[in-house]
C-alpha cells in the first residue's frame, strides 16, 4: 500500500481530492467529503526523481523492462489521461511499473527497498502568456513504507 503526499501544498492536494470527489461515479471508492491530511514523513531510503542518479536508475530499469516485455510479446503499460481534459498523462501506469520493476530488480539483488518516491510534476497550462511555469506545478511524495509517516495532522488551508 502506498500512501500520496503534496509537499507543502495542503491547498493543492485539497484541490486533487475535490476533483476526485466531482468525478466519483467513476472512481472505486467515492469521496462523499474531500478533506487534506497532513503528516510528518521520513522520507528513510527515497528515489528522488530530481536527483541525477535516480533518474539514471530509472531510465535503465525502463530499458531492462522493455526488453523483457518484448521477448515475452506483452504491451508495456502507458501513462494515460486521468480525465478528458487531461493533457498531463495523470494515470501514470508505465512510470508506475518501471519504479516497481526498478525496486523488485533491487530487492532480488538484496539491497535496500525504497520507502519512498519524490519527484516534481509540472501539469496544467502556463501560469501567463510564454510562461516554463505550471499552474498545477508540485512535488508529490510517494509513501511506500507505512512506518515512515511519523504522525498526522489536520493542516490549516
Amino acid at each position: 500500500m502506498a500512501f500520496i503526499f503534496w509537499e507543502n501544498s495542503p491547498e493543492r492536494a485539497r484541490h486533487w481530492a475535490e476533483f476526485l470527489a466531482s468525478r466519483s461515479l467513476r472512481s472505486r471508492r467515492p469521496i462523499s467529503k474531500p478533506f487534506v491530511v497532513g503528516a510528518i514523513i521520513d522520507l528513510g531510503f527515497c528515489l528522488d526523481l530530481t536527483d541525477a542518479a535516480s533518474l539514471a536508475s530509472i531510465k535503465e530499469a525502463h530499458r531492462e523492462m522493455a526488453q523483457g516485455f518484448q521477448i515475452m510479446d506483452l504491451a508495456l503499460p502507458r501513462n494515460e489521461p486521468g480525465h478528458s481534459a487531461d493533457e498531463n498523462l495523470v494515470k501514470r501506469n508505465l512510470d508506475c511499473a518501471v519504479i516497481n520493476y526498478l525496486d523488485q530488480v533491487r530487492e532480488e539483488q538484496g539491497a535496500i527497498h525504497y520507502d519512498a518516491v519524490r519527484g516534481a510534476f509540472f501539469e496544467g497550462r502556463p501560469l501567463y502568456e510564454g510562461a516554463g511555469i505550471m499552474e498545477k506545478t508540485h512535488i508529490q511524495v510517494c509513501v511506500r513504507t507505512p512506518r515512515q509517516i511519523r504522525g498526522y495532522f489536520r493542516p490549516v488551508t
